[in-house]
């Protein structure tokens, strides 16, 4: 049977009580759903002193929504997402990659604050977030900061988080007029995200006045934005020789989870999928 290393268990019950533990033990490990924080536990892939449930905190369970943007706080669940947002383009592609996380049990334990702190490339809500260009709002003892998701990662499972700092919760504008969609590719037996892409467009009468794609998975190994500005919707093609130029030149690499050729397809036809769907009338 595995389990973890001897460590003590903290259940914060607020902002105060986790920076106090930063300062109290050498390597804290936070957990809020901890769907894949137990797994990382259980066969040490970590090997903390001290686990912080932060579930409880308040102030990463507030939801904020005004007339052009949203707050969504950490700790939230993200089978919540669905029924909390607010009815606008931007909420909707966050609420699609959500609803394609695990089953029903792993979103009913899985937080927006793992899905992003962890950096794994599988996980959904990074590259939606990076998609409508979402600020990760970052918080110690003394301060706090924003940081753009596509900026939030330094590599996979790594961050911008530095030793005593927690994510509050994401910002995004609600990006009104823009038509999104969220496709991916999965190896079920081999339980492995191949890519996943998030595509947000703003569509006129005849044109494209922003086209965006992020994408995201083992192919990349984390969220990349690619920002293709305005196109006519007649010139299409333009956009599509963009894509297959990005593609190409992806810095992957063959495995046993595919060939680096594969890895590029797979990530060329999602990205073309997704504009189909944005420019469908």
């Amino acid at each position: 049977m595995k389990v973890p290393v001897p460590f003590e268990y903290v259940k914060a019950r607020s902002l105060q009580d986790i920076f106090e533990a930063f300062k109290r033990f050498r390597s804290p490990f936070v957990i809020s759903g901890g769907t894949v924080g137990v797994l990382m536990l259980k066969n040490r892939v970590v090997r903390p002193d001290a686990v912080l449930d932060v579930s409880e905190i308040p102030e990463l369970n507030q939801l904020s929504v005004s007339e052009n943007e949203v707050f969504v706080g950490s700790g939230i669940k993200l089978y919540k997402l669905k029924h909390l947002l607010p009815q606008d383009p931007a909420s909707e592609l966050v609420i699609k990659s959500a609803e394609s996380v695990g089953d029903l049990a792993i979103r009913s334990m899985g937080s927006v604050g793992g899905n992003v702190c962890l950096g794994d490339p599988s996980n959904d809500l990074p590259v939606a977030f990076t998609a409508i260009g979402a600020r990760a709002v970052v918080v110690n003892e003394n301060e706090k900061r924003e940081v753009y998701v596509k900026d939030f990662y330094k590599g996979p499972f790594r961050t911008v988080l530095e030793r005593g700092e927690i994510l509050l919760g994401v910002k995004y504008s609600r990006l009104f007029g823009y038509r999104t969609s969220y496709n991916k590719h999965f190896i079920r037996f081999l339980d492995h995200y191949v890519a996943m892409v998030a595509a947000a467009a703003k569509l006129s009468e005849d044109r494209i006045e922003d086209l965006r794609f992020a994408v995201a998975g083992e192919a990349v190994g984390m969220p990349v934005l690619l920002e293709l500005g305005s196109f006519k919707l007649d010139e299409l093609d333009a956009a599509k020789e963009m894509i297959q130029s990005f593609s190409n030149s992806l810095k992957t690499k063959s495995d046993r989870f595919g060939t680096e050729g594969y890895k590029k397809k797979v990530v060329y036809t999602l990205m073309n999928k997704s504009l189909e769907e944005v420019v469908k009338r």
